[in-house]
């Protein structure tokens, strides 16, 4: 996948269906002691220490969500009834997995995770065996963050899954 530039320093966020953190999201004007006007720092502070407390307990519940996701691919793949809800489950796994990734220093995670919703999005029902090969290889990339430690962007390794996860994407979605 083309990145910005020909430099690997000057390079932003990697370009296709997995974006960094806060690709989409707006700013909003930082006042002074670089909040937003109206919040509180010591609500601020109990909540960062809170979560940082739950760290441990977040691995934790990663690895069981990426058991049950495991789980629900499975059933999706093997030709269920109604393969609509059936990969509604997977989506909605893969959305909790994406929403609490970053909130506890596993912003991969969060890229992946939001990836696959997208890819979940696009594709039709049931998945073509293609399409379900992506999803595997997407709860794949997940376990490999949990288990390799792969906190924030997970560096040059966390570049080169994004980079291999979106050409597997745009070969499949071509």
């Amino acid at each position: 996948m083309a990145r910005n530039s020909g430099n690997p320093s000057a390079e932003g966020p990697t370009q296709g269906p997995i974006q960094g953190p806060g690709a989409a999201a707006e700013s909003t004007p930082p006042t002074e002691g670089g909040l937003p006007a109206g919040v509180d720092r010591s609500a601020v502070e109990k909540a960062e220490a809170l979560i940082a407390s739950l760290h441990d307990d977040y691995v934790t519940w990663a690895r069981e969500d990426v058991a049950a996701l495991g789980l629900a691919v499975r059933r999706l793949e093997a030709d269920p009834p109604n393969p609509a809800v059936a990969k509604a489950d997977v989506f909605r796994i893969a959305h909790d997995l994406k929403g609490q990734g970053g909130s506890f220093g596993y912003d991969l995670i969060t890229q992946v995770g939001n990836a696959l919703c997208r890819f979940l999005e696009a594709i039709g029902d049931p998945p073509t065996p293609a399409q379900l090969a992506v999803i595997r290889l997407h709860v794949e990339a997940i376990q490999t963050v949990l288990d390799r430690q792969m906190q924030g962007d997970g560096g040059a390794a966390g570049a080169d899954m994004v980079d291999g996860l979106n050409r597997e994407i745009a070969t499949v979605l071509e």
